[in-house]
């Protein structure tokens, strides 16, 4: 009779490797046969029904939002954090920590990494542990902003990556909006704004947030934006920004007066990267994310398990596919 015809002999290899936890190594020794006999032997087990392996997975909730979102919004990756009844401060120390090997993944394996401004990306920068590869390079993809929030510019973040990481920091010196699209004009012809431009094209990575268009955006918190520059967007339809790019709630893009006044990358170049990695959450930013990955920019999503939940909740109700 061959090794693998004896049956008693093959429950007697898994016993002794699922339920006393021995090594093929050891098994080999004890049993005087060879590690290929063992593999072969645990393989056909398992082909046979004789032993079945259950996975108890205490993040199936969050791998099921993550798996769903990919597939309803046609993302390449998605990361979700159970934050459940936790305060904002424990949130974004957890989503943080999460996203520690997404980033560290990104910044081993990318030259030049594009930063945004925004709340969201300050908070998981301030969170998280990176490694200190020193070669990477982060570019300030956007102006700076008004006087408030100034820990959440573009500029400020990009400098902290690279002290960081021991990598460099480009950064772009401009307002993000200025008074009309003559000034706008004019400025995108500096030398140093055209430089900045030919960095915004060979970004491998861009981290960007979601900017919601009401009083507690980004953009108006830190004095960016007036109330009259809300009350235009409003009635254009705009419900997302991402830098100086507007989306209606169906993720259309809206040509609008501001963007002909904005400095920094532009829709076109953000399009062209091949990995825009949206980090963003907060049911006052539903619309806002919804129509931002409408808009096929993001090929990665980092948000919570509530965020998750409504959004697919909400993809549901609307029956519309990507």
């Amino acid at each position: 009779m061959g090794f693998m015809d004896d049956n008693r002999l093959i429950i007697k290899i898994c016993k002794l490797f699922y339920d006393e936890n021995l090594s093929q190594k050891e098994i080999a020794f004890k049993l005087a046969i060879s590690r290929p006999q063992i593999s072969r032997a645990l393989m056909y087990a398992r082909k046979q029904g004789w032993v079945s392996i259950r996975i108890n997975n205490p993040y199936a909730e969050e791998d099921t939002l993550e798996q769903e979102l990919i597939e309803k919004f046609g993302l390449r990756h998605a990361l979700v954090t159970n934050t459940h009844l936790k305060s904002d401060y424990e949130a974004w120390e957890m989503i943080g920590k999460n996203a520690e090997i997404r980033i560290s993944y990104y910044l081993s394996n990318y030259k030049t990494i594009g930063i945004m401004s925004s709340k969201s990306i300050f908070h998981i920068l301030d969170k998280t542990v990176l490694p200190h590869t020193g070669k990477t390079t982060f570019v300030s993809l956007v102006g700076g902003m008004g006087a408030a929030g100034a820990q959440w510019h573009a500029n400020y973040m990009s400098q902290r990556f690279a002290e960081k990481t021991g990598g460099k920091a480009f950064l772009l010196n401009a307002p993000s909006f200025v008074q009309n699209k003559e000034m706008q004009k004019s400025l995108t012809q500096e030398e140093d704004i055209q430089h900045a431009h030919k960095y915004f094209k060979e970004c491998d990575v861009i981290f960007t947030g979601i900017c919601q268009i009401d009083t507690k955006a980004t953009l108006v918190e830190s004095g960016t934006l007036a109330k009259d520059d809300l009350i235009h967007l409003k009635t254009s339809g705009a419900v997302a920004a991402v830098a100086g790019t507007f989306f209606d709630k169906n993720g259309d893009l809206l040509k609008t007066e501001l963007s002909q006044r904005f400095i920094g990358i532009g829709y076109d170049e953000i399009k062209a990267c091949s990995n825009v990695v949206g980090i963003a959450l907060g049911n006052e930013k539903i619309a806002a994310i919804e129509a931002a990955l409408r808009s096929t920019l993001f090929h990665e999503l980092i948000t919570d398990s509530e965020t998750a939940k409504t959004l697919l909740d909400s993809w549901q109700k609307k029956g519309k596919s990507f």
